[in-house]
């Protein structure tokens, strides 16, 4: 790193989860000194001892751990699967060690509901583009005569780009639609 700060301005990181389905996530590191090797740990804990299920039960704890080195200016991708709970995590942390220092990257998950009459749809997108498919995030339906109250289809999209799309098939699992 060429200053104290890793990814100098990268924060506000955030995607989707669904409980009990696997969330796919990517960490990119990168080397951008001359000559130094960076090496270390990306820590992830899954902790949620500060709550409890409905039934009011203490459920588990997970960590992941992924030691690694970047060359001189090169970056590196990391995938982790990460199982949610039944109840949602509201944040993940990740925690990168490197050459001594400590960062702390925090990924703000948003829910996606699942009550039966009116759940949240997700649509993955593949693509370069950042803003691309935005055109089908939430709409509205009215009944042509009136009749019926106005419902709202709740769809979030979200872009992926290609090289970040998942390995493992079951990441995909709580998406309800992909566009590649």
């Amino acid at each position: 790193l060429k200053n104290d700060q890793a990814r100098p301005g990268s924060g506000q990181w955030s995607g989707f989860a669904r409980n009990g389905k696997w969330l796919n996530l990517v960490v990119e590191l990168q080397n951008t000194t001359e000559k130094d090797l960076i090496s270390g740990t990306m820590k992830i804990r899954l902790d949620p001892s500060q709550e409890s299920t409905e039934t009011g039960e203490k459920p588990y704890t997970t960590r992941y751990k992924q030691d690694y080195q970047v060359p001189p200016e090169t970056s590196k991708r990391f995938t982790f699967s990460l199982l949610c709970p039944e109840f949602m995590f509201t944040q993940v942390d990740v925690e990168i060690i490197a050459n001594g220092g400590r960062y702390t990257r925090s990924v703000t998950l948003n829910p996606l509901n699942d009550n039966p009459k009116n759940p949240d749809q997700l649509v993955v997108a593949v693509s370069e583009e950042s803003g691309a498919f935005k055109f089908l995030t939430t709409q509205q339906k009215r009944d042509p005569e009136g009749l019926e109250e106005m419902t709202v289809q709740k769809r979030q999209v979200a872009v992926v780009r290609p090289q970040d799309l998942p390995d493992r098939w079951h990441d995909l699992i709580m998406a309800d639609l992909v566009i590649i």
